[in-house]
């Protein structure tokens, strides 16, 4: 597993800017690699006792054979029960659409799969919802972005990619982010 917290990404563009501008604390403890179950294993290494706010994006590695679409709906009620006793202000996103051939490499279900179970679960416990994958594929097709030109691997944003996921975070929270070219 990694744990990106220096390098280029959403997450950590929205500490920096958060931190800037409403002096507050933001911790990212994003890692890459892990599914929902490690994610359960691991919450009291993830999440703190005194965090106000969990922001949860999770799905995209438990789409492997070995996985199934129930047992990930299962794992997101465990977050959530999680989430619940620590008594955490709770949101959950869906993550960006992999590449066509990623979706095609052996898996049991697809990004959209995950989408849909995110927001099956958001629904049932009334958790906010924000919908990276569908926003993703709205600002691809009004601005003429091919999804793939936003992948570095397939399955991972590269910097533009990361950039634009950042921008639709800040805009479905409703926070305006500086205009491009801003040196202030």
């Amino acid at each position: 597993v990694y744990q990106n917290v220096a390098g280029h990404c959403w997450a950590n563009s929205m500490k920096a800017y958060f931190e800037e501008k409403f002096n507050v604390e933001v911790v990212n403890n994003g890692v890459s690699g892990i599914g929902a179950g490690t994610m359960i294993l691991h919450w009291n290494n993830l999440v703190e006792e005194d965090d106000d706010v969990v922001i949860c994006m999770v799905g995209t590695n438990n789409r492997a054979s070995s996985s199934s679409l129930s047992k990930f709906i299962e794992y997101l009620e465990g977050i959530v029960s999680l989430a619940k006793e620590g008594n955490y202000q709770f949101i959950m996103m869906a993550n960006i659409p992999a590449s066509v051939s990623n979706e095609n490499d052996d898996r049991n279900f697809h990004m959209e799969d995950v989408e849909h179970a995110i927001r099956y679960i958001t629904d049932k416990y009334n958790i906010p919802f924000v919908n990276v994958y569908s926003k993703f594929i709205e600002y691809c097709k009004y601005t003429g972005t091919t999804i793939d030109s936003l992948l570095g691997d397939g399955l991972h944003p590269n910097d533009d990619g990361y950039d634009v996921m950042f921008y639709l975070i800040c805009n479905a929270f409703g926070i305006g982010t500086k205009r491009p070219g801003a040196d202030w």
